[in-house]
């Protein structure tokens, strides 16, 4: 892939030390996708035909989404870039500041030349059983496994041994890549009833756990907080919800069936509905404002507070990680705290019931929610 004009500017610092040729293709292409599926259902005689057994296996591919590959278009002009972590009183307008600009050095958007597509392997494994009254139960376990998901990395970065940055009239840059890696878990129950006799009903459970060390799906990604450890940013994902249970039904009320005339007009075709949904929180990543001239490397992204031994990261105004909850860290070290998302955000709980006449609503709602934490960015 490339730029017709060849206008576009491809950066790579081991390849071409800077900016490539012009004309560079932005990467090459991946073409050992091998993508087998399969799938069995197995209905056994002995249950009179009213359980299924049914399992997958299937491995799927993903080139990502179109701005995933902008980012050559979006460095032919000079890019540069200012932090308050850097400049304390940096505001707006940044006419007073770009006096700045170049001291921080060339700062543009990077693709890895050798990226491949992401790619997904998922199984399940399902038994569905026939229930009395036009019931149906389902139970089963479903996982997947991604590699090669999309992450930005930070690059560029200041060697702790030489003080120096690879490629010194730059500063820090991001590499867009595939080097995220993910896993998901779950246990998943369903009991439904389909529109028989008036009434239809669907209840969903699901157990769930996913894990990542940077990536949450095409374009988009977390920032790590140390470039040289991928790995030690695997934890929960900020998609991770641990259960989630949701029902609905609809019922027809029974009277007005039979009614002529104007009664029957009134009284015939209510029905009542409702929803419910309920989740567990998702994981809250807590993170700290650090000057880059105080880290080793000089990556200020992501920087998470060590945790303090009996210190709640919850205070009494639900707050996260308020001020003073953490310790920052010293000057020149990273943080010990390696454990990303830390915290956890509010449950939610919510219903919605409605009656409904021909072609008529007259809703009737109520909502119920948790009181929300207040998360705070910790100072230092």
């Amino acid at each position: 892939m490339h730029e017709v004009l060849g206008r576009a500017a491809v950066i790579d610092i081991l390849g071409c030390g800077g900016f490539c040729p012009q004309g560079t293709p932005y990467y090459s292409p991946d073409r050992n996708n091998f993508a087998p599926r399969v799938g069995l259902a197995w209905s056994p005689s002995a249950l009179k035909g009213r359980t299924v057994i049914r399992t997958g296996f299937g491995i799927y591919y993903s080139p990502g989404q179109n701005d995933d590959f902008s980012d050559p278009h979006e460095s032919t002009a000079g890019r540069y870039a200012l932090s308050s972590a850097d400049v304390p009183n940096l505001s707006y307008p940044i006419t007073p500041f770009q006096s700045q600009l170049q001291s921080q050095g060339l700062s543009p958007k990077g693709i890895d030349r050798g990226r491949r597509d992401m790619y997904y392997q998922n199984w399940d494994f399902m038994i569905q059983q026939q229930l009395p009254y036009h019931f149906v139960g389902q139970a089963g376990y479903i996982g997947s496994v991604g590699h090669k998901l999309f992450s930005n990395t930070p690059s560029n970065l200041i060697d702790p041994v030489t003080k120096k940055r690879p490629l010194p009239e730059f500063g820090k840059f991001g590499v867009k890549g595939n080097r995220a890696n993910s896993n998901f878990n779950a246990l998943q129950a369903s009991l439904n009833r389909a529109f028989t006799s008036g009434w239809l009903w669907q209840t969903q459970y699901m157990w769930s756990h996913a894990i990542s060390d940077g990536s949450v799906g095409a374009g988009e990604s977390v920032a790590v907080e140390n470039a040289a450890c991928f790995s030690c940013d695997r934890s929960a994902a900020p998609f991770d919800v641990r259960h989630t249970l949701s029902m609905n039904s609809v019922y027809q009320l029974p009277f007005g069936r039979r009614s002529n005339g104007w009664t029957g007009e009134l009284c015939r075709g209510w029905e009542l509905s409702g929803i419910g949904t309920a989740s567990s929180g998702r994981p809250v990543n807590i993170v700290v404002t650090r000057s880059s001239s105080n880290l080793p490397d000089g990556n200020s992204s992501n920087q998470r507070p060590d945790l303090v031994p009996g210190v709640s990261i919850y205070p009494a105004q639900h707050g996260i990680c308020s001020s003073g909850q953490g310790n920052v860290g010293e000057r020149g070290t990273l943080h010990r705290e390696r454990t990303r998302s830390v915290g956890g955000g509010p449950r939610a709980r919510e219903a919605d019931a409605h009656s409904r006449a021909c072609e008529s609503d007259f809703p009737r709602r109520g909502f119920q929610h948790v009181q929300p934490p207040d998360f705070r960015e910790s100072g230092g």
